[in-house]
């Protein structure tokens, strides 16, 4: 539930509502370097892998199920994580952080698409960060499993974070079904995930110490002499 009380002294609080800012800067900058690197990753040579698992099940399209399962577990999971000042950088550093992993884990571990790949439809997507083109090799690791299960571990609302957990799975196994990722995509977006979250939060300790300095001791407070 958000506390309002945290917020009211948000406008008093120039230094919290400038951290906030800055998390915001950071996750918009990793998105705009996110466009360029999928273009650039789409002209890499990656490795083909063996999945029995898809191998086994036949490509069924799911896109417009995924779509919804996705985003509406992203809305409602931020909206119960945004409780307050503190918690909005905490969220936007870890966010921030696990579109820095996927690029570097795409870099590390470049992959060609399944070859029964149904490409996925993602109408915010392609007209975000995919640049108006259907990609297919921004592989590992799965992005959409990624960003439902960091919200499990910043959320503290009991049931709605295994709610989320549930989702991530339900949204993993169905990219799977669609053989739009392989199975060791979805599997490793939890690890990153978790790996994302902790940096994050460690990422915003350094913030909010910060920002606590600043309320203790105001800037023209430094300048007088």
């Amino acid at each position: 539930m958000i506390k309002r009380a945290s917020f009211k002294s948000l406008g008093q609080n120039r230094s919290t509502t400038f951290m906030i800012l800055l998390s915001l800067i950071l996750v918009f900058c990793s998105f705009y370097i996110s466009t360029f690197y999928l273009a650039f990753n789409e002209t890499r040579v990656g490795y083909q892998l063996y999945d029995p698992i898809i191998a086994s099940i036949p490509a069924i399209d799911l896109s417009r199920i995924i779509f919804a399962c996705t985003y509406s577990s992203i809305i409602v999971g931020l909206i119960c994580c945004m409780t307050t000042p503190e918690k909005i950088v905490r969220v936007n550093l870890s966010i921030f952080c696990l579109l820095i992993f996927r690029i570097l884990a795409m870099f590390f571990v470049p992959l060609e698409p399944p070859e029964s790949i149904i490409p996925l439809e993602d109408e915010f997507l392609l007209h975000t960060t995919y640049g108006e083109k259907v990609l297919l090799k921004d592989l590992f690791f799965s992005g959409h499993t990624a960003s439902v299960a960091i919200l499990f571990f910043l959320i503290d609302h009991k049931y709605m974070r295994w709610l989320l957990l549930i989702m991530s799975m339900v949204i993993g196994t169905m990219l799977i079904v669609q053989h739009v990722h392989y199975t060791i995509d979805v599997v490793a977006a939890y690890g990153f995930a978790f790996l994302a979250f902790r940096s994050g939060q460690w990422l915003a300790d350094k913030f909010l110490v910060y920002s606590r300095f600043v309320v203790l001791y105001p800037a023209r407070s430094l300048w007088a002499k």
